[in-house]
């Protein structure tokens, strides 16, 4: 008798929501099935949605190659639009034209004139990032960013020439106290050249 009466509950109470969907479903424009199908549906959007926005995803995005190799193209066309990051060392000089940004990526254009008639023997060009100011860390050591790229890189810069050049390197901001470093060194000789640069500087990469 007692199971009897609950099946009765039972059936009443299902008849009851039956019929509260059926009015719903009924203000919406609806049938039942199709009420159903929009919550399941709203329900699997409002899931992912943080998934989608996140800008946290932990993904790294990977550089086209080819749109990096015309992006290379562009900027050893255009003109000069930085003045102040240069550096001599007797008749060799460094000069860094300017400092774009495209996706993830920074890329720096870097010219090195030889004004002597004695050639200059590239040994490498590092860009390092180093504690800024008058009161730096001797213990520190600096960090050295590795470019994903690099256009026309010359291992001579003969006499009475120049070279530009690009180097791509992943998109990053320094930290208070923190400079950029763009080290050039000639190899078996003594003329090395060295321009720093401060988030100033990177801030205000051009768009390319």
């Amino acid at each position: 008798m007692k199971q009897f009466l609950f099946i009765l509950a039972a059936i009443a109470l299902i008849g009851q929501f039956n019929h509260a969907v059926a009015q719903t479903a009924a203000t919406q424009g609806q049938t039942p099935d199709q009420f159903f199908e929009t919550i399941i549906r709203s329900s699997a959007v409002d899931t992912l949605m943080p998934l989608l926005v996140s800008p946290y995803t932990g993904r790294r995005k990977t550089a086209d190659p080819t749109e990096i190799k015309r992006c290379c193209e562009k900027i050893k066309k255009d003109i000069q639009r930085v003045y102040f990051l240069q550096d001599r060392n007797g008749k060799m000089k460094l000069q860094i034209r300017g400092v774009y940004t495209h996706g993830a990526s920074l890329f720096f254009c870097i010219q090195l004139r030889n004004h002597s008639p004695l050639d200059y023997d590239v040994d490498s060009v590092r860009f390092l990032v180093t504690a800024a100011g008058r009161n730096k860390d001797p213990s520190r050591v600096p960090g050295t960013l590795h470019p994903i790229y690099v256009s026309d890189s010359a291992a001579v810069v003969e006499g009475h020439s120049s070279v530009l050049s690009v180097f791509v390197l992943p998109r990053f901001t320094l930290s208070a106290g923190e400079q950029l470093t763009v080290n050039v060194l000639e190899k078996n000789g003594g003329r090395q050249l060295r321009v720093r640069a401060t988030n100033w500087t990177l801030e205000r990469a051009r768009l390319i």
